[in-house]
Formats: structure tokens, sequence, C-alpha cells
């Protein structure tokens, strides 16, 4: 991938001043968003870490039996019927 590079900016040499100058903007813009791209990417992948401190705080006992609570207090449903 370097050389790949290294041969691009050899032909980049050979250009008139103000197409270097395009090519330059055109790369720093989309390195810009390849960078914004993957910050969003990790933000994504270690968002689920943050919710574990939020739920280290809680009572689990509590949890359950508040949900157990939520079970009991609801009637349960008709069985489905299926086709």
């Amino acid at each position: 991938m370097i050389d790949r590079l290294n041969e691009a900016l050899d032909r980049l040499q050979h250009l008139p001043q103000s197409e270097q100058e395009e090519v330059a903007e055109q790369l720093e813009e989309l390195l810009a968003r390849i960078e914004r791209r993957r910050a969003q990417g990790q933000e994504q992948s270690t968002a689920w870490r943050k919710l574990i401190g939020v739920w280290a705080d809680d009572d689990v006992d509590q949890a359950y039996a508040e949900l157990d609570r939520i079970r009991h207090t609801n009637p349960p449903s008709s069985p489905l019927q299926m086709p």
C-alpha cells in the first residue's frame, strides 16, 4: 500500500501546482471523513461498556423483585392460536 502511495506522490509532483492543491484538498477531505467514521465506529463498539457502569450500581435483587412483582400483577395473556 505504501508503495502505491509513493508512486502516486511521484506522479503528483509532475502536475501543475493548482492541480496538486486540488488533489491535496480532496485527500485531506477523504481522510477527515474516514477518521470521523472510525471515531463513530469506536464509540458505537464501546457504548455497551458504558451501560455496565450504570448497571453496576443497581441492586440486582431489588431489580428481580420488581420484575417479579410486575409479572404477578399483570394477568397472563391468552394462548396464541396458530393458523
